[in-house]
Protein backbone atom coordinates (compact mmCIF):
# COMPACT_ATOMS: atom_id res chain seq x y z
CA UNK A 1 0.00 0.00 0.00
CA UNK A 2 1.20 3.51 -0.85
CA UNK A 3 1.93 6.05 1.79
CA UNK A 4 0.77 9.62 1.66
CA UNK A 5 4.13 10.63 0.21
CA UNK A 6 3.83 7.95 -2.48
CA UNK A 7 0.36 9.19 -3.42
CA UNK A 8 1.70 12.72 -3.52
CA UNK A 9 4.56 11.74 -5.85
CA UNK A 10 2.19 9.70 -8.03
CA UNK A 11 -0.22 12.67 -8.22
CA UNK A 12 2.61 15.06 -9.15
CA UNK A 13 3.84 12.63 -11.83
CA UNK A 14 0.30 12.32 -13.24
CA UNK A 15 -0.09 16.10 -13.30
CA UNK A 16 3.28 16.46 -15.00
CA UNK A 17 2.34 13.79 -17.55
CA UNK A 18 -1.01 15.50 -18.22
CA UNK A 19 0.68 18.87 -18.65
CA UNK A 20 3.32 17.39 -20.95
CA UNK A 21 0.64 15.69 -23.03
CA UNK A 22 -1.24 19.00 -23.24
CA UNK A 23 1.92 20.75 -24.42
CA UNK A 24 2.52 18.07 -27.03
CA UNK A 25 -1.03 18.48 -28.31
CA UNK A 26 -0.65 22.28 -28.34
CA UNK A 27 2.62 21.92 -30.25
CA UNK A 28 0.86 19.84 -32.90
CA UNK A 29 -1.89 22.43 -33.16
CA UNK A 30 0.68 25.19 -33.51
CA UNK A 31 2.43 23.30 -36.30
CA UNK A 32 -0.91 22.84 -38.08
CA UNK A 33 -1.73 26.52 -37.67
CA UNK A 34 1.72 27.52 -38.95
CA UNK A 35 1.21 25.31 -42.02
CA UNK A 36 -2.17 26.99 -42.55
CA UNK A 37 -0.55 30.44 -42.29
CA UNK A 38 2.10 29.47 -44.85
CA UNK A 39 -0.62 28.18 -47.21
CA UNK A 40 -2.67 31.36 -46.78
CA UNK A 41 0.41 33.51 -47.44
CA UNK A 42 0.92 31.61 -50.70
CA UNK A 43 -2.74 32.10 -51.61
CA UNK A 44 -2.43 35.83 -50.87
CA UNK A 45 0.68 36.11 -53.04
CA UNK A 46 -1.14 34.32 -55.88
CA UNK A 47 -4.19 36.58 -55.48
CA UNK A 48 -2.01 39.71 -55.56
CA UNK A 49 -0.26 38.49 -58.72
CA UNK A 50 -3.59 37.76 -60.39
CA UNK A 51 -4.87 41.21 -59.41
CA UNK A 52 -1.75 42.83 -60.87
CA UNK A 53 -2.14 40.81 -64.07
CA UNK A 54 -5.80 41.85 -64.31
CA UNK A 55 -4.89 45.51 -63.81
CA UNK A 56 -2.29 45.23 -66.57
CA UNK A 57 -4.87 43.69 -68.89
CA UNK A 58 -7.33 46.48 -68.09
CA UNK A 59 -4.70 49.14 -68.84
CA UNK A 60 -3.79 47.37 -72.09
CA UNK A 61 -7.46 47.10 -73.07
CA UNK A 62 -8.00 50.79 -72.30
CA UNK A 63 -5.03 51.70 -74.49
CA UNK A 64 -6.26 49.51 -77.35
CA UNK A 65 -9.75 50.98 -76.99
CA UNK A 66 -8.35 54.52 -77.12
CA UNK A 67 -6.40 53.74 -80.30
CA UNK A 68 -9.48 52.15 -81.89
CA UNK A 69 -11.56 55.20 -80.95
CA UNK A 70 -8.99 57.49 -82.55
CA UNK A 71 -8.95 55.34 -85.69
CA UNK A 72 -12.75 55.42 -85.85
CA UNK A 73 -12.75 59.22 -85.45
CA UNK A 74 -10.27 59.58 -88.30
CA UNK A 75 -12.33 57.29 -90.51
CA UNK A 76 -15.52 59.20 -89.66
CA UNK A 77 -13.82 62.52 -90.42
CA UNK A 78 -12.70 61.15 -93.78
CA UNK A 79 -16.17 59.84 -94.58
CA UNK A 80 -17.73 63.12 -93.48
CA UNK A 81 -15.40 65.09 -95.74
CA UNK A 82 -16.19 62.72 -98.60
CA UNK A 83 -19.93 63.13 -98.07
CA UNK A 84 -19.52 66.91 -97.87
CA UNK A 85 -17.66 66.95 -101.18
CA UNK A 86 -20.28 64.74 -102.83
CA UNK A 87 -23.03 67.00 -101.52
CA UNK A 88 -21.17 70.04 -102.78
CA UNK A 89 -20.75 68.51 -106.22
CA UNK A 90 -24.43 67.54 -106.35
CA UNK A 91 -25.39 71.04 -105.22
CA UNK A 92 -23.17 72.58 -107.87
CA UNK A 93 -24.64 70.31 -110.54
CA UNK A 94 -28.18 71.22 -109.52
CA UNK A 95 -27.25 74.90 -109.39
CA UNK A 96 -25.72 74.72 -112.87
CA UNK A 97 -28.73 72.92 -114.27
CA UNK A 98 -31.00 75.64 -112.88
CA UNK A 99 -28.90 78.48 -114.22
CA UNK A 100 -30.14 79.76 -117.60
CA UNK A 101 -26.73 81.18 -118.45
CA UNK A 102 -25.07 77.79 -118.75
Amino acid sequence: MLTFRGWLILGAAAAFLAQTTGLIVQGGQLRDERAEVVRLEGDLKTARKRAADAEALVRQSEAVGAVQAQEAAIICQGEGAELFNRGRQVGLAIGRSQCPAS
